[in-house]
């Protein structure tokens, strides 16, 4: 086994989290010039394909933590790919 790169061992989801990795890095590759990040077109994605949703739900369907994608969503909010509005109670986003 060469010490070059990356080795796979017996544990699946060591290997899964290294694969997810290297996708990851592809992706960023080549959306660099868009100025996205795979995450940030995750979103993207999601919200096209269903569109607006609460930010909870959002969360919930792109599986990620609602702090780390209200994050996301500021940043998309700035470069003006997306818009935030208050719901009809005013805590939903």
């Amino acid at each position: 086994m060469s010490s070059d790169g990356p080795a796979l061992v017996s544990c699946l989801c060591a290997n899964l989290r290294m694969a997810t990795r290297a996708v990851t890095r592809v992706y960023d590759r080549a959306l660099a010039s868009s100025g996205l990040r795979t995450t940030q077109y995750s979103v993207l994605a999601r919200l096209r394909d269903e569109g607006p949703l609460a930010l909870t739900r959002l969360a919930d369907r792109l599986v990620l933590e609602r702090t780390t994608l209200a994050r996301e969503l500021r940043t998309l909010e700035a470069a003006g790919l997306v818009s935030i509005e208050a719901g009809e109670d005013r805590r939903r986003r």
